[in-house]
């Protein structure tokens, strides 16, 4: 007997379509097969498919016409791209057009199934009789589709676009659906590693939207190789014309040359930054020196940018307010002196990579299951 969860699948590679086919095949679906966009709409619209997954490019009909037909046939119909060779102008055209996610090659046959399971969940239909109003499931759907759509134009900005860093280790937990606190690294074309660890006053949709201007302005610069002054008051004037007053960034931008083993940081709102050496019993603590961006007008960053010779085994620890501002069931706070007392506590001998691992056992340990209060995000580059 036929499932009654269909999807309609319509690539221009043979192999892409017998790679999907083979998923929704194990997952019990019904899979119905397009050959062009004409092909698309009508049998989307003869047979309600309950997701799409389609190339971005498709004979005889549009990309937006598309999704805009697929969208006035009323039902809840995901429409998944697969993106083209062209990935980022193809996921932004997706993007614009009202796609509700992007499938990349390599497919991850564990990633597609869990979509498949979300969109069965979110369908409603394994439990209908707790189904109370059909209308509004359909808008808590779009709105969880419309969540995703900002995760992954925060992704975008930030973690897709990042540079693999040799020593890098980076955690972060969003207290929300999507996150304030922001990450950046890249690679200048003359070899000086630029980075950003940064969090958004607040947090959620209107925090995590924000990564957008920052992450374009952070790599347009550092592709031009622009001193992390310049970056720093760059970003600054874009949220100044971009964010009401209350709104905010508070971040460490930083520069590492592996050339000459050099390290510029400038601290603008962020708890201290931590330069660590175990083997030297060394610890510098690189505290804030100015505002956060978005807060002053015309600042100059040229003062505020400390500069540091790295050895051997040299660390470098930043970490978002929502480490130092955890709570425990008592309500008191992580705190400063916590967080600083585990690098003067830690003995040479027992050094090995660990010291992230401990941080973030301190702190589940302190935190006990207590819910989160803000986004929490701890960062370690290993630079000497």
């Amino acid at each position: 007997m036929s499932s009654h969860w269909k999807a309609l699948i319509a690539v221009n590679s043979e192999t892409d379509y017998r790679q999907l086919q083979a998923v929704f095949d194990a997952e019990g679906w019904q899979v119905l097969r397009a050959d062009n966009g004409k092909q698309l709409l009508d049998i989307s619209a003869q047979s309600r498919p309950h997701v799409i997954v389609s190339s971005s490019r498709l004979n005889y009909v549009s990309l937006p016409d598309i999704i805009q037909s697929v969208k006035h046939q009323g039902d809840f119909q995901p429409l998944i791209w697969v993106a083209c060779d062209g990935y980022q102008d193809c996921q932004r055209e997706a993007l614009l057009c009202g796609a509700d996610d992007i499938l990349t090659r390599p497919f991850d046959p564990l990633w597609l199934r869990r979509k498949i399971k979300a969109l069965q969940h979110f369908s409603g239909q394994n439990e209908p009789a707790e189904k109370a109003d059909e209308d509004v499931e359909k808008k808590y759907r779009r709105m969880q589709y419309e969540f995703d759509m900002v995760e992954l134009v925060y992704k975008h900005a930030t973690e897709y676009r990042n540079d693999s860093f040799p020593g890098l280790r980076y955690h972060t937990s969003p207290k929300a659906f999507s996150n304030g606190d922001i990450f950046l690294i890249k690679q200048s074309p003359q070899g000086r590693w630029k980075f950003l660890l940064g969090d958004f006053s607040g947090h959620g949709l209107y925090a995590a939207m924000n990564a957008w201007p920052v992450g374009e302005t952070f790599h347009a610069m550092t592709a031009k190789d622009c001193s992390i002054e310049l970056i720093a008051a760059e970003i600054n004037n874009k949220l100044l014309r971009l964010l009401p007053p209350q709104l905010f960034l508070a971040a460490c931008v930083g520069e590492f040359d592996p050339e000459i083993s050099r390290l510029s940081i400038i601290n603008a709102g962020m708890p201290d930054a931590v330069l660590y050496n175990a083997r030297n019993d060394y610890v510098e603590y690189i505290c804030s020196s100015s505002q956060p961006f978005g807060v002053q007008q015309h600042a100059d960053y040229s003062h505020s940018r400390r500069r540091f010779e790295i050895r051997r085994d040299d660390y470098l620890y930043i970490c978002s307010d929502g480490v130092i501002e955890a709570r425990c069931w008592d309500d008191s706070q992580f705190g400063e002196t916590r967080y600083q007392d585990l690098f003067t506590d830690t003995e040479a001998d027992d050094w090995s990579d660990s010291q992230f691992d401990s941080i973030q056992e301190s702190l589940m340990a302190f935190r006990e299951g207590h819910p989160q209060d803000d986004d929490l995000s701890l960062l370690e580059l290993k630079l000497g």
